[in-house]
């Protein structure tokens, strides 16, 4: 599910690693989640059920990441290598999957995204439209660029063209105020988002297909 989805976008992104900064390895998401996880634990032993909130807020949030991560890498496809029917529909759903939390925070961005990744977009998309709208919110959201990444190319070890990571950026305080405001959408939104890509793939037939972690499976 998702844990195998960071992994393996974090190879893609180059963000993997204690400092976010490798091609391989298990995902930097991943490791926050953990240490997320282990803090919650530690303060629930305590009787301190009220302060676990945050933690569990925090899992949430950076639950996006690979969502996000996963949407760049077909908006991406499908601009710049004319994307087959497969990369548009797992650029559909990766979009469909995060794009309420992008709405919570801006509906403008929430609307550039969306009419870049529905299907028949091959050749159509704007990556770099789709990109900098994912950017403005990343404040909102409480998702720093370096979580997130570039699209990189482990053949050359350099990101692609159009695709490197937007700027270092630290959260601030007073963005703390949003975290409510798209805190709790997450789980919901991936389990109709895996739900939506099945649909999908049931309506085309019952083929060997490849799943959102890239493992082939019989629909």
């Amino acid at each position: 599910m998702l844990h195998a989805l960071a992994d393996k976008r974090c190879a893609n992104f180059k963000t993997c690693g204690d400092l976010a900064n490798e091609a391989t390895g298990t995902s930097h998401v991943n490791i926050q989640i953990l240490a997320e996880l282990v803090d919650g634990k530690r303060k629930l032993r305590q009787g301190q059920c009220e302060a676990v909130r945050s933690n569990k807020e925090r899992i949430e949030q950076l639950m996006a990441v690979p969502l996000i991560q996963g949407t760049l890498r077909y908006a991406y496809i499908n601009d710049f290598e004319d994307g087959d029917e497969k990369a548009q529909a797992e650029g559909a759903t990766f979009a469909a999957s995060v794009l309420p939390l992008v709405y919570a925070c801006d509906e403008d961005a929430a609307d550039i995204i969306y009419e870049n990744m529905g299907v028949a977009q091959a050749g159509n998309s704007d990556f770099l439209a789709v990109k900098e709208a994912f950017q403005s919110v990343y404040p909102c959201m409480k998702i720093r660029c370096e979580d997130v990444g570039g699209y990189y190319d482990t053949t050359t070890n350099d990101y692609l063209p159009h695709a490197s990571p937007c700027g270092s950026s630290s959260l601030k305080e007073e963005e703390k105020s949003n975290a409510g405001k798209i805190a709790g959408i997450s789980v919901g939104i991936v389990a109709a988002a895996l739900l939506a890509y099945v649909v999908l793939r049931k309506m085309v037939g019952k083929h060997t297909m490849t799943s959102l972690d890239g493992d082939k499976v019989v629909a």
